[in-house]
């Protein structure tokens, strides 16, 4: 997995000097994850700014994170009933991609919680798996997944999802596409930033610098954007092996 999460811009968990282990560590511990979400490891780059919000992040309610962020899943799976995915039937290695679902959709809605707080303020990013997406044209399935979500990086899930199963990983793109045109997708996400957005109030978190706000506003759109297009796979994955 460290392989494939090795992305530009980012500090790989294997190639992190012993001070941003240990910050990976904590976030590790304090987001209850089992591995560094793409957005801190971007931000390990700017290991002073990450320490800041590392200490402010310990220093909020863990009771109140948790609770909005089942409320976020919730929320997100209700949008995904309403979007009614087709079945993508996985085979034998169902309960493995189910898995790897499960794990991102208990990091991204703890990483949302966080990213909501630290973009107040910010200009939002734009050309995140906004209709009308570019066309294919002929791109690899990374290459587009890339595009379509505004040209800064792919999300981790999607590079794990093509690793290991290129296959399904090209299906279960090609549905999230054609979902995410639809304007029930666009509304669901924007319901998942507002009820994010009560989680950490203002000030407990600190404002970006301005060489980290391009990370912090693509990640303010990315992740919620996420947690759609997972709970989406989910329900269509139980649907392809019911």
């Amino acid at each position: 997995m460290a392989d494939v999460l090795r992305g530009p811009g980012e500090v790989a968990e294997d190639d992190a000097s012993d001070a941003v282990l240990a910050l990976y560590a904590r976030l590790r511990e304090l987001l209850d994850v089992s591995f560094v979400p793409t957005v801190f490891r971007m931000l390990a780059l700017h290991e002073s700014y990450l320490t800041a919000v590392v200490d402010a992040l310990a220093a909020t309610s863990a009771p109140r994170r948790a609770a909005r962020a089942r409320a976020c899943v919730a929320l997100a799976a209700g949008v995904a009933t309403r979007l009614d995915p087709p079945p993508l039937d996985a085979g034998t290695d169902g309960p493995r991609v189910a898995a790897l679902l499960d794990r991102y959709n208990v990091a991204n809605p703890s990483g949302l919680l966080v990213l909501t707080a630290l973009a107040t303020g910010l200009e939002p990013a734009r050309g995140v798996l906004e209709p009308p997406l570019p066309p294919r044209a002929g791109r690899s399935l990374n290459d587009d997944v890339l595009a379509c979500h505004g040209g800064f990086t792919v999300p981790g899930l999607w590079r794990e999802l093509a690793h290991g199963w290129p296959a399904l990983a090209e299906q279960a793109w090609s549905e999230i596409r054609a979902l995410a045109e639809a304007p029930a997708f666009g509304a669901g996400r924007a319901e998942l930033i507002a009820l994010a957005a009560g989680a950490i109030g203002p000030g407990e978190l600190p404002a970006p610098p301005a060489e980290v706000e391009r990370i912090v506003a693509w990640f303010a759109r990315a992740i919620p954007s996420m947690v759609l297009e997972i709970e989406c796979l989910r329900l269509a994955l139980s649907r392809g092996s019911g």
